[in-house]
């Protein structure tokens, strides 16, 4: 038999609540899992908390960088076994070339910095007419601002055998053309030019052993075979805080870099040498 209108009507009302109910339901997951996602975003926009971080710069350079790369909790090897890799402890590190700069120069790396602001615009060119001076720069004074920076460029390397590079701020990865993570697999004297410059094992040495010096005119050598010259690179040994030796530093101003022409020798050695 064909049901009643008024039992077609109370089922068709059931059916109306029933179907009402679940869309109230599925509007309210949904809300939840909007929420959930704004959270999870804002956690990682404003790295956990965590202090000392400076991840942001880096995700603008390497997209696969994230909060978990920088800890200021973590606790670096220095040890000659280790293969490469980043430092961790970026607040630590840079703690540590500024006191190793700083016991054997007298002036730390943000002393550094401070003075070439003060004095030297970084050019070859010096001009004293203040309508051809280069604009200020701000002060850099933590380790957030030199990573970022890019006017002064900062570069370490470890104690392996063959040395390979665990540092280099924003300013270094840009000039030398490099992802922070290639870097930290690269050894330092890839980039370094030795059959276009004198031989400086004497200067090195002695940088070792007064704990740091002055290379004039370094020619150095991108990822991508781009020669330029850096008018002149501060070298110093770094130490932890027992002062064992952990590796060497470098820093520089990148307004004393020009493009370096050496007449297409460099390119033919390297052609040479491959098989």
């Amino acid at each position: 038999m064909f049901p009643t209108t008024t039992a077609m009507l109370y089922r068709m009302n059931h059916y109306r609540y029933h179907l009402l109910s679940l869309s109230l339901l599925l509007l309210v997951c949904s809300l939840a899992s909007c929420a959930t996602g704004l959270l999870a975003t804002a956690s990682v926009h404003h790295g956990g908390g965590g202090g000392g971080r400076s991840c942001c710069c880096r995700q603008s350079l390497v997209d696969s960088n994230n909060d978990s790369d920088r800890d200021s909790e973590a606790v670096d090897s220095y040890d000659p076994s280790v293969p490469g890799g980043c430092v961790k402890n970026l607040e630590n590190h840079i703690r540590l070339l500024d006191q190793s700069l700083e016991d054997s120069s007298g002036k730390g790396v943000f002393g550094w910095i401070q003075h070439e602001q003060q004095h030297h615009s970084g050019d070859d060119n010096d001009d004293d007419n203040d309508n051809n001076a280069d604009p200020p720069t701000p002060r850099i004074a933590t380790a957030t601002a030199l990573d970022a920076d890019t006017r002064f460029g900062i570069l370490s390397h470890g104690t392996q055998a063959d040395p390979i590079f665990n540092y280099g701020n924003r300013a270094s990865l840009e000039l030398f053309e490099q992802t922070i993570e290639a870097l930290c697999r690269t050894p330092s004297r890839r980039s370094t030019v030795p059959e276009l410059e004198e031989d400086r094992s004497q200067l090195i040495a002695a940088i070792e052993t007064d704990g740091h010096g002055t290379i004039e005119h370094a020619i150095r050598v991108g990822a991508t075979g781009t020669l330029f010259r850096i008018k002149r690179i501060v070298v110093w040994t770094v130490r932890d805080d027992a002062r064992n030796r952990i590796g060497l530093a470098a820093i520089y101003d990148r307004r004393g870099v020009v493009p370096y022409d050496d007449g297409g020798r460099y390119e033919r050695s390297q052609q040479t040498e491959r098989p």
